[in-house]
């Protein structure tokens, strides 16, 4: 046999074993599962999502994406105020999408009859790992953006329902964990909080899962401990104000979920839990469950 047959055959079997390699790996990825909703495209809607930036008097610079109904530009009406919080990881571009998705779910429900237009205001974290929440060191203030600069700024700026009644929180994976802290934190802001799989750490998996986010924002667990959602849901146990929690099939946010909702139970608050059939991703679970969580934003409003 020659010497190029030999390479030949030689390279063809490396093509096939490394062929055979990639489709292994690819179907052991957990992004294997989400990938179908991350590769949508644009998603059609009727109203308009801005990007703004402004100078906050106690964060600073700050930019944000806002939803506007269709017809807000051109009425008198106001409107009552979703806040939703992205996920780790989460840069500007893919902060738009996000906020573009959440419009088009607040579309459906509108045509569907279920609830009435609302703004979405949707904040970014530029390091993509801030937690929403304020560094021990002052040197990031994520959650004072959002409560202290971003809703007033909201308020002043567009026809808002500016009091809790008009206003609820949501959040996915870490902002999961952002809506609860912030939400229980903050009664007085915000009538409802929906934890779309949640990352809902405590300080052990924070800190030996997410080493470099619990160095550069927590430090030490005392200081976690000062916005660790288990406290503030304990701290908000007699408080008004309406929980609405979807956990999917990735196994971190199951296990979370395991610790998280006994704990809320024991706190003896009632809430609206839902299992969900989708992988890490709030395309699939918007999809899903979007309908019930407008109904539940419904309630959640009329009821005060």
């Amino acid at each position: 046999m020659s010497i190029l047959k030999i390479l030949i055959i030689g390279l063809s079997a490396l093509v096939v074993s490394a062929s055979a390699g990639i489709t292994l790996f690819w179907e052991q990825l957990p992004i294997r599962l989400v990938w179908p909703y991350v590769a949508q495209p644009a998603l059609p809607i009727t109203g308009k999502v801005q990007k703004i930036t402004f100078i906050g008097t106690e964060a600073g610079e700050q930019t944000f994406f806002i939803y506007l109904p269709p017809g807000y530009e051109s009425g008198e009406q106001r409107y009552r105020t979703l806040y939703h919080l992205h996920g780790a990881g989460v840069r500007e571009s893919w902060a738009g999408y996000d906020c573009n998705k959440v419009g088009e779910g607040v579309e459906k429900a509108v045509a569907a009859g279920i609830i009435e237009p609302m703004i979405v205001v949707c904040p970014i974290d530029p390091d993509g790992n801030r937690m929403w929440s304020d560094s021990f060191d002052g040197q990031y203030l994520a959650s004072t953006a959002l409560t202290k600069d971003l809703i007033p700024y909201v308020d002043a700026n567009y026809r808002t329902i500016a009091e809790r009644n008009g206003r609820a929180l949501q959040g996915f994976s870490m902002g999961g964990f952002g809506a609860a802290t912030n939400g229980f934190r903050n009664p007085e802001l915000f009538s409802a909080i929906i934890i779309w799989d949640g990352a809902l750490h405590d300080w052990n998996t924070l800190s030996t899962n997410r080493e470099t986010i619990a160095n550069k924002m927590f430090g030490t667990e005392e200081y976690f401990n000062e916005w660790s959602p288990y406290k503030w849901a304990t701290r908000a146990a007699d408080v008004d104000i309406d929980l609405f929690m979807v956990v999917g099939t990735m196994g971190a946010t199951r296990d979370f979920a395991s610790r998280y909702r006994p704990h809320l139970e024991s706190t003896g608050r009632d809430f609206i839990y839902h299992d969900s059939a989708c992988p890490h991703s709030i395309f699939c679970m918007t999809d899903e469950l979007g309908d019930q969580s407008f109904a539940f934003l419904v309630n959640s409003f009329d009821k005060r």
